[in-house]
């Protein structure tokens, strides 16, 4: 059983899931440093999740990561849980109490009016502005 709130929930394919299930999985890769798993709704409603990942040092962002990525997400979750879009970023943000600051970035990649004042790391937030692969969903 997991519990998340549900602002940071995920809906994509009919599956609702908590981040906190892809993260479980995805940091168990030795390539992956951190992560951060947000939706993004199209123009109707349509939601897809989107996973950032930060890439150790010595080690690269490449289409074979992302393969093994998916793979290991359907194999230890389901073909539900597995990201439509898997990007790489330099930071992630997260909050004073030193939660990752999902709410911020799905507001962020989805247009939304968004509060920046209670991120730690404030500057991590201008890795999720006007990413060429989130435009025309």
């Amino acid at each position: 059983m997991y519990c998340f709130h549900s602002d940071e929930a995920l809906n994509p394919k009919g599956c609702r899931f908590g981040p906190s299930e892809i993260y479980n999985v995805v940091e168990t890769i030795p390539e992956i440093r951190d992560s951060l798993c947000v939706p993004q709704y199209g123009k109707n409603m349509d939601e897809r999740a989107v996973l950032f990942l930060i890439i150790r040092d010595g080690y690269s962002f490449n289409e074979d990561l992302v393969r093994r990525v998916k793979k290991t997400i359907e194999r230890d979750c389901s073909y539900q849980h597995v990201p439509e879009v898997v990007l790489e970023v330099k930071d992630i943000p997260y909050s004073l109490t030193f939660k990752k600051a999902e709410i911020v970035v799905k507001k962020i990649i989805n247009n939304l009016p968004n509060t920046i004042e209670l991120i730690r790391n404030p500057e991590a937030l201008h890795y999720f502005y006007d990413i060429p692969e989130l435009k025309g969903f």
